[in-house]
């Protein structure tokens, strides 16, 4: 799914069903990054969400943030964070 957030940043979310195969799954993602011709590498997107564990080349785009992040770490931290509530 692609999205803009509220900064009007443009955003890619991939969603996907893992299996028990990591290697397999990181295979269609890299397939599907192809038929799409998307890469993490260029500024088509500032940020790129995939749920599970993926082998996704990564831009570091500031001190503590990476281009391509994990959903569930992305989730957990908004989630726990409570600083300043």
């Amino acid at each position: 799914m692609e999205g803009k957030t509220l900064g009007e940043e443009k955003i890619l979310i991939i969603w996907r069903t893992l299996s028990d195969n990591a290697e397999e799954d990181n295979l269609m993602l890299e397939s599907y990054f192809s038929k799409r011709n998307y890469s993490t590498l260029d500024f088509e997107f500032s940020r790129i969400y995939v749920n599970g564990d993926n082998n996704l080349e990564n831009l570091k785009i500031c001190e503590e943030r990476w281009k391509v992040t994990l959903i569930e770490e992305e989730f957990k931290r908004l989630m726990f964070d409570v600083e300043g509530v």
